[in-house]
């Protein structure tokens, strides 16, 4: 229990420390006037917003590089679910495209006012770099899981190989549940149809037809983050334990969606528009979802699996304690057994000296 407390007392420090540095690196950037934006310019809130929008960046940006570590040191995944992972990739690809596209193309931004009385999408570039960010290092992270091993939502590696319902995995050393095997590949075939049905009907320049497009992109993130934490939740509950899954992670998560929510809220107020709230629903829904799951994980790890050790661990430890004993016991036996022949053997040379000594006596007396 003290080694637990002091693992946790370490991660704690580590996510103040690094929250800390997230702050003061986004107030150092929110300061300048790179990635400002233009619907703000010359309002009180331009300057406290883009400090808002680094913050969230670095604070999300840093929170993904613990559990890259975390398997790095144990070259093992066995706390990660490789379900989680697909979804993340998945929606962090959409999610790129979404605001590259509301970011830095004129066409779509004119049919957004259009639609919007002309409000500007609510996109700074942080938003941007975020998710090219993200979907890098989870690609990354993905690669870790079928280097290393993964797990799905169901059971260990080791448990689905030998089962007979054991998850079909999507590429040879990566275990992901047949759920998430289904939901891959809808997904990826309703994408792909939508892009192929509006790119055969509509030229680049004819954007109020790809805006619907954005926004089935947009939803598709915020769907793929209302599922992929779910796998991973399963899988700290069956193993009772998040080892492997670090914590890090979720706490500077939740940071980073807390301060989301303070600058939608601020440029709602600052443009006296709720637009800005309503126009950008994925990243609403993305900073809701997260922080709920967040919480979610905070409890297990601090709360319900405090302390504990895995399943596959602890029956592991058990196995090989059962081993250890069940291969001393010959050895104990035979030791006994020795013992036992030695003092046979001591017993009747102490009956053949007292014969002799006897036979002597005897000879004496009749002499």
């Amino acid at each position: 229990m003290l080694v637990e407390n002091t693992s946790n007392s370490r991660d704690n420090q580590i996510a103040m420390v690094t929250l800390a540095a997230s702050l003061l690196g986004g107030m150092a950037l929110g300061a300048s006037p790179w990635g400002m934006e233009e619907s703000l310019q010359g309002s009180w809130a331009a300057v406290p917003s883009n400090m808002l929008g680094w913050s969230y960046f670095l604070a999300w940006s840093i929170s993904f590089y613990p559990q890259v570590f975390e398997n790095w040191r144990r070259k093992k995944v066995d706390g990660l679910s490789a379900d989680y992972l697909v979804y993340s990739v998945i929606g962090y690809a959409a999610y790129t495209a979404y605001t590259s596209a509301l970011y830095f193309s004129p066409g779509v931004q004119a049919s957004y006012m259009a639609a919007h009385a002309g409000s500007l999408p609510d996109v700074p570039l942080c938003d941007v770099l975020f998710a090219g960010h993200a979907l890098v290092v989870s690609l990354f992270t993905l690669y870790q899981c079928y280097l290393y091993g993964g797990n799905s939502s169901g059971s260990a590696a080791s448990s689905s190989s030998s089962s007979s319902s054991a998850a079909k995995p999507l590429l040879p050393g990566l275990s992901t549940s047949r759920a998430c095997e289904v939901t891959a590949v809808a997904v990826l075939g309703a994408v792909a149809a939508y892009c192929g049905h509006v790119g055969s009907t509509c030229g680049l320049e004819d954007c109020e037809a790809w805006l619907p497009l954005l926004y089935f992109l947009g939803t598709t993130k915020v769907i793929m983050t209302l599922i992929k934490y779910t796998p991973q939740a399963l899988l700290n509950h069956k193993r009772r334990s998040t080892e492997g899954w670090q914590i890090n992670n979720v706490l500077l998560d939740l940071a980073g969606g807390v301060l989301s929510f303070a600058q939608i809220g601020l440029n709602a107020a600052a443009r006296a528009d709720l637009s800005v709230i309503t126009g950008n629903p994925a990243k609403l829904g993305i900073a809701a979802i997260s922080i709920g799951f967040d919480i979610v994980f905070i409890l297990q790890h601090y709360v319900l699996y405090r302390g504990g050790s895995s399943a596959s661990g602890s029956s592991s430890s058990s196995s090989s304690s059962d081993a250890d004993s069940s291969s001393s016991e010959p050895v104990l036996a035979r030791v006994n057994s020795s013992s036992n022949n030695i003092g046979l053997v001591r017993r009747l040379v102490r009956r053949a000296e007292r014969v002799v000594v006897n036979a002597e006596k005897s000879g004496k007396s009749r002499t």
